[in-house]
């Protein structure tokens, strides 16, 4: 399958650019989501971590810092003509549902560094856990 990126002659057709001259003899060998689904679930799990016992304003922000960097990567690697916008986006909306999944999985708001499995299930169940009586 020709690239789609590349001329017939398998040159860039940008080739007076010098930031498409510089990237695209080193076209990344990472699948096309894997970059952009990496950097969501990456930044998602720092404001989940960052934004513990934090005021819903700093939650906030820091959510909306995450969601910024992720667009920015993203938008970088379809911007330089690396992948496919459609890749991209399909990439952060894995990222984000990987977390999604990850963060439910294991615990959700009801994870509390430190925490012994019992205390967790007590938690759930609206009972106080012995030693935090």
């Amino acid at each position: 399958m020709p690239d789609p990126y590349l001329g017939a002659a398998g040159t860039c057709p940008r080739a007076a650019c010098s930031t498409c001259s510089a990237v695209a003899p080193n076209r990344s060998n990472l699948p096309p989501k894997a970059i952009a689904a990496t950097a969501a679930a990456f930044y998602a799990a720092a404001a989940l971590l960052l934004g513990r016992r934090r005021s819903p304003l700093s939650r906030a922000l820091i959510a909306g810092g995450a969601i910024s960097i992720t667009v920015a990567v993203a938008s970088t690697r379809a911007l330089l003509a690396v992948h496919w916008w459609s890749d991209v986006i399909g990439g952060v909306l894995l990222g984000w549902a990987w977390f999604a999944v990850a963060a439910i999985a294991f615990g959700g708001r009801l994870l509390r560094f430190g925490a012994t499995a019992e205390h967790v299930e007590q938690a759930a169940r609206g009972q106080v856990p012995a030693a935090t009586r």
